[in-house]
């Protein structure tokens, strides 16, 4: 495979896709990495590590991916006391904020009322606990973890491996 040089790329470009080049190179430079965000505002991975209750090793592996969640990332930037925005562009130039809401606080009776079900149906219920690495609330079903929304759908009769949900019997009249 031949290689070629920027410099004779460039010399082919048009003055008009040159400028659109360093235009593209000027927004490029306000773009971070995780890593390099951390490190302008003077945080150690282990600061980062003690506020998601997470491992050094866990908040390094978490800064050289290149997906992550969602909720990951607002937690990590809210570990260094920012704030995550997402803000979708569109050829227009329209620039529309997206507002992601946290998940719904579940009340307790919800969270009873789910696993007294489940119960019932003859399954080993183990105690609720916060992952620590997402904040979601997961319970040990049958030896399984479940989120609790996995657990709700459970308790009424999905099949989680399926997606198939159980028929129920009529009430008697």
């Amino acid at each position: 495979m031949k290689t070629i040089k920027w410099a004779d790329l460039k010399a082919k470009m048009s003055p008009e896709a040159q400028a659109r080049a360093a235009e593209r190179t000027r927004e490029l430079e306000h773009e971070l990495r995780l890593n390099e965000i951390r490190r302008a505002r003077g945080l150690a991975q282990a600061t980062i590590a003690d506020a998601l209750d997470i491992t050094q090793s866990e908040v390094s592996r978490l800064e050289r991916r290149t997906d992550l969640y969602i909720s990951t990332l607002r937690r990590f930037i809210e570990a260094m006391n920012g704030e995550l925005v997402l803000v979708a562009r569109f050829p227009d130039g329209d620039n529309i904020e997206i507002r992601l809401d946290e998940p719904a606080e579940v009340p307790l009776t919800d969270i009873t009322a789910t696993l007294a079900s489940l119960r019932d149906k003859g399954h080993a219920i183990g105690e609720p606990y916060l992952d620590g690495r997402n904040g979601r609330m997961h319970v040990l079903v049958d030896g399984r973890a479940l989120t609790y929304e996995q657990a709700r759908l459970l308790a009424g009769g999905v099949d989680l491996d399926s997606g198939a949900v159980e028929e129920r019997s009529a009430p008697p009249r």
